[in-house]
């Protein structure tokens, strides 16, 4: 019997909520703050703005040359290594993991096909791209990182024929948790993210 490894890498989001509370006597009690703790009573709810940094990557070539030279320089990711039997140790799927690429693409999403599927033009790729053993080192700290897993990258087109990458900053994206240990690995997966894009792009 084979179990799933819940390795991720973290992914980018930019949350940012104002709300006022107008629930009824009848409805369950809601919470609405920007601290970062809150009673864990049952009904309420914390609402957080966190702050990202977003990055948007250029290039002269065109959409189809970009897109290319980054599936080719990145790996899809093998689901295997998600993957051990009950036999197998976890030091086992460590050493397995140590041994994948950097960074990988776990999935692409045609954004642009559904575009001109409802006839409107349009060249978008969504990239998640990550790392798995990095994922955990991170998620293992605090288990909300995996919200952020993996990294979500977008390939556009650009009016005159060029092409940009946008997505947000790791380093920003993780920086919520105010964690030194998730900072050290965000910071070195922001470097390897930019420099594979930066590459692409060239």
């Amino acid at each position: 019997m084979n179990r799933l490894i819940p390795l991720f890498l973290s992914a980018s989001a930019t949350v940012s909520a104002q709300a006022a509370s107008g629930a009824s006597p009848s409805q369950p009690s809601v919470l609405l703050t920007d601290a970062s703790s809150v009673s864990r009573a049952t009904g309420e709810v914390e609402v957080r703005t966190v702050s990202v940094q977003h990055v948007t990557i250029r290039s002269r070539h065109s959409f189809e040359e970009v897109r290319a030279k980054l599936e080719g320089m990145l790996p899809k990711l093998d689901p295997r290594l998600l993957e051990a039997n009950e036999a197998e140790s976890p030091q086992a799927v460590l050493q397995r993991l140590e041994k994948s690429a950097p960074l990988s693409i776990f999935s692409v999403r045609d954004h642009g096909r559904l575009l001109r599927s409802l006839g409107l033009p349009g060249q978008v790729v969504q990239y998640e791209i990550g790392n798995p053993l990095t994922a955990s080192k991170m998620s293992r700290i605090r288990s909300s990182a995996a919200l952020y897993a993996p990294i979500r990258v977008i390939l556009r087109a650009e009016r005159g024929g060029t092409a940009a990458f946008e997505y947000d900053s790791p380093a920003s994206v993780f920086g919520q948790f105010h964690d030194g240990g998730i900072d050290v690995v965000a910071r070195a997966l922001d470097k390897e993210l930019k420099d594979v894009l930066i590459a692409a792009a060239s």
